[in-house]
Parts: structure tokens; sequence; C-alpha cells
């Protein structure tokens, strides 16, 4: 036996994950399951990190292929084939690296680091760049290497904890402090809209309706959720035409996601929030308020200090605080090994993006007006 074989027979010896690691250079992606038992199927072997900062991105299989390599236990090729619409049997379905383009303090070259999301596009798709592709996210925890260029994090599981409090409002004041394009943008202080709810404090003020003066400028959060098919808690004419800060909304009544909402506000340290259910009138006026309030959505959502997405709850009664069913440190089975620039290599993972509020119009215009989002519960953006 030569020494060749020899070698050939020890690599394969080694598991899938280390053989992949012997096998590739270092600028390749290297996908490993947590799960020994399970392989990944050549396609998925042969992603790598070039391919997906290529214009071209990255070739798999077709529907067809997926499918059966699903069947064999491919994790990935599993995730692909449960959530994505993979398109016409016979057409390869494409990977393609979305970048995420990081100002000069955060790094040295626009290369490192920019893939931030995988998009999938079936055969059918020709818009890379589609925003309404389906797209799988990276993240990577704060105290590894891809870290200062990967800047997605894992689910934090308890928005009502004082430390996740004090990690949101880090990232505010880091954004208003270092990013003098958002305050620009997106001032702290703007023109109130034309009707916010006062949250009231810890010492037991319940939320009330506040009409500002015209011109009456402060700092305010808006909420952005989906209101599902269950009764609500709406704002009406009657109750504006009481004098202003009468109109008491108590905590205990309101549905769960606006009670979870208010909480947050307060641990933050805000005195208003928008929440269009309350602050535009929904029954008693045909609708007049709210075809008025409708056009200035780009001013409640632009002019926004920062918005707060309630994306896992599929109606106003699901609530902030709902844990991933996968494991909050990491919260996919697919460890990304992610190439820098000074060779160094760092650990990412795959995480399915999962929003309620991306299957809403009206939230999905939200997405897009909010210079600065927090999105509770599913992968935190930025």
């Amino acid at each position: 036996m030569d020494l060749k074989q020899k070698l050939n027979l020890v690599i394969n010896s080694l598991t899938d994950s280390l053989r992949s690691l012997l096998l590739r250079s270092r600028d390749l992606i290297v996908l490993f399951s947590k799960h020994p038992h399970t392989r990944l199927c050549y396609k998925c072997q042969a992603l790598n990190i070039a391919s997906l900062r290529n214009s071209n991105g990255f070739t798999h299989g077709t529907p067809s292929e997926i499918l059966a390599a699903a069947k064999s236990d491919c994790p990935l090729c599993i995730l692909l084939e449960k959530n994505f619409d993979l398109g016409p049997p016979s057409m390869p379905v494409r990977l393609h690296g979305i970048r995420r383009i990081l100002p000069s303090n955060l790094s040295a070259s626009p290369n490192v680091g920019d893939i931030e999301s995988i998009r999938v596009l079936n055969g059918c798709d020709r818009d890379v760049d589609n925003p309404f592709s389906h797209t799988l996210a990276l993240l990577t925890i704060a105290d590894d290497l891809a870290a200062k260029s990967l800047l997605r994090r894992p689910f934090i599981a308890n928005f009502a904890t004082e430390e996740c409090s004090r990690l949101i409002k880090s990232w505010l004041n880091k954004c208003i402090l270092c990013h003098p394009n958002c305050t620009i943008n997106s001032p702290v202080i703007s023109r109130l809209p034309s009707r916010v709810i006062r949250v009231g404090a810890h010492d037991g003020l319940e939320p009330t309706l506040f009409t500002p003066p015209t011109g009456h400028e402060g700092a305010y959060v808006a909420l952005s959720y989906c209101w599902g098919r269950r009764k609500n808690i709406l704002l009406t004419k009657e109750m504006t035409k009481l004098p202003n800060m009468s109109v008491i909304f108590p905590i205990s009544v309101l549905p769960k996601t606006l009670q979870d909402a208010i909480q947050i506000i307060r641990n933050l340290g805000f005195e208003f929030l928008w929440i269009d259910s309350l602050c535009i009138i929904q029954e008693g006026d045909d609708g007049e308020d709210l075809r008025r309030e409708c056009i200035t959505m780009h001013e409640v959502y632009g002019s926004a200090t920062l918005t707060i997405a309630a994306a896992a709850a599929g109606s106003v009664h699901g609530g902030f605080f709902q844990c991933p069913k996968t494991n909050p440190k990491m919260q996919s089975d697919f460890i990304i090994k992610y190439d820098l620039d000074d060779c160094s290599l760092g650990i990412a993972n795959i995480a399915m993006i999962v929003s309620m509020n991306h299957t809403r119009g009206w939230t999905f215009q939200e997405r897009v007006l909010s210079p600065k989002t927090i999105w509770g519960g599913i992968v935190p953006r930025y």
C-alpha cells in the first residue's frame, strides 16, 4: 500500500465534518451538523463562501435532488425542502450571499464579513436582489472572532430583563453617537404624531392617550405588530372628544403584545409610544381619521427614535416574550466556519428568520419605513 492509499484510508475513517476540514481550503464555508449520525449531501458539502460572494452565487441541486437528499437525512436539504418554495422540479435552486457593507470603523475591507444572509432563489426567480425572496440568516455570538464583521446575534430569550434593556440602550446610544447619517435621517427628537400613548411609570400610573399641541417635539417609540382576528381594544371617536390625558388604558385590560410593549418602553426610559390601534380612530368616524393618518406613516415610523416589532406573535394577544423552540444560544444545527481577512476563522450559524410581520402588508411597510428596529421573537437585528 503506497502513501497515497494510506492517506486516503485515514481520511475515510474520519468523521464527515473533520474530513471536510482536511479536504477544503480555508476560504470555504464548512458546514457541520451537531448530530453526528446525519450526513451532508455532496452539494451542501461544496457550499463555499467564495461562491456566495460571487455574483453568480452557488448552484445547488434541483428540487427533486434536494428532496432525495432530504430523504437521506441531509440536514441542510431538509431545512430547504421544508421551508422554501423550491420551484420547478427540474430547475436548480441557487444560493446567493447577501452583502452588508460595513462602515470603515468596523471593517478594513468591504469583503470582510460582508455576507450576512443567504438568499434562496428557485428556478423561476430572476432578480438576485429581490427583497421578497426567502433568506437564511447568519449569526454569531458576541465574543466570537466573526463578531467584528458579522453583526447579527442569537435570539435574546427574555426582552423583559434589565440586561436586555441595557443592551438595547447601548445599541441605540452607539447608533446615535457613531452613525451620523442615522441622526440626520432619523433625529432622536422629532415632532410627535397626532396622538401617542404616554406609557406612565413604574409608580403605578396607567398609560393614557396624549394629543400633543401642534409642533410639539419629543422622543417616541413606534410599535409594529400583527392584529390577528381576535378582539382588540380600539380608539373610538367618542374617546377623542374627552379632555386630553383623560382616556386611560389600564395595563390589565390591554392585549398581551401591548402590555409587553409598554413594559419594554418603560424599561428603556421612553415616555411616549405610538400604537396604531390606540392612536388612530378605528370606530365612529367612517374611516376619516384612518384615511388622514395613513398618508403620514412614513413620518410616524421614519421619525420614531426606535421601532419595536413583535415578530413572533401572530396576533395582538401573542406578546413579545416568546422563546424559540431551538437552542437560544445558537439557533441552528448548522455551524459555519467564517473566514476573515487575517486568515482567522470565526464561527457563525445558519438560522431561519421567522417573522409573522413579514406576512402582513401593513407591518411590511413598517419594516421598510423604520430606520432602527428591534425585533422580538426572532433572530434580532442590529
